[in-house]
């Protein structure tokens, strides 16, 4: 299997399934969570609470979903994006936004969502809908991190 960096580098790597596993159970015992492990696609396990939202590790993106997401128009791409910040989107739409054919154009689509959103911030809103906000603002801002990391690795793996 193929290591690419991690989506997710707040939450901890465990270097195996079974650590990983006691941790679900210490923390299930401790504090009443419900966490599933996971197969990271950086190779570590890590927890979530939604197992559903996690890219599977062993899918690569087929070049049918590329050069269907390459034909996209920019509102429909970036639609994409969004839905992928959201983690409602296809797994396989999801996973061919990585891609090394489609980065930059997700890049682009995501300094766009986030140039709309602070724009929106800048508003005044109520309190519950610029808590709303703020948090769609740091997950845009983890999958530029996202972006950047693989463009980084792409880099490094050419050298």
């Amino acid at each position: 299997m193929q290591t690419y960096p991690c989506p997710t580098p707040w939450r901890i790597a465990h270097p195996n399934q079974h650590n990983a596993d006691n941790q679900r159970l210490h923390d299930y015992y401790t504090y009443n969570a419900t966490l599933q492990p996971y197969l990271c696609r950086c190779g570590t396990w890590h927890l979530t609470h939604n197992l559903a939202d996690e890219l599977p590790t062993y899918l690569e993106p087929t070049p049918a979903d590329v050069r269907r997401l390459q034909a996209l128009d920019n509102t429909a791409f970036r639609d994409l994006v969004d839905a992928d910040i959201k983690r409602t989107g296809p797994h396989q739409d999801r996973i061919a936004l990585r891609a090394p054919e489609l980065r930059t154009r997700w890049r682009w689509a995501l300094k766009a969502l986030l140039r709309t959103v602070q724009t929106q911030l800048d508003d005044d809103g109520n309190a519950e809908w610029r808590t709303k906000a703020l948090t769609y603002q740091e997950a845009v801002r983890i999958r530029l991190d996202e972006c950047r990391a693989l463009r980084m690795h792409a880099l490094d793996q050419a050298a």
